[in-house]
């Protein structure tokens, strides 16, 4: 399965779940594409999705510079929505890629 095809998934289930929360019936399911490849950036994925206190959703990921390998240079952005999914605002870098060769496979866990 490809990036696309899995950040479509979470955009999907993300959706699913901010449509069933005191809803009586699922929205129309719906796909986007939150970020996609580039010649600058060929492989973005590896990424974890998780809904923040005021509502909004909030998607960090992986992204390569110029490589797909997981040896390639990476760095960890982020990009959130208020409208469940839909939407996405700009991208932003949350972890640069300190180590100079890869940062990705981002897992997200709220604290109390």
């Amino acid at each position: 399965m490809d990036i696309t095809t899995t950040l479509s998934i979470a955009a999907v289930c993300a959706a699913l779940a901010v449509g069933a929360v005191g809803a009586a019936t699922l929205p129309e399911p719906f796909s986007v594409i939150i970020a996609p490849s580039t010649d600058e950036h060929p492989r973005n994925g590896e990424g974890d999705l998780i809904r923040l206190k005021n509502g909004d959703l909030f998607v960090a990921y992986g992204r390569w510079n110029r490589g797909t390998s997981d040896f390639s240079p990476a760095e960890i952005w982020c990009k959130t929505s208020s409208d469940g999914g839909k939407t996405w605002g700009s991208e932003r870098q949350l972890v640069a890629n300190e180590g100079k060769l890869t940062t990705f496979s981002v897992s997200l866990l709220r604290l109390k």
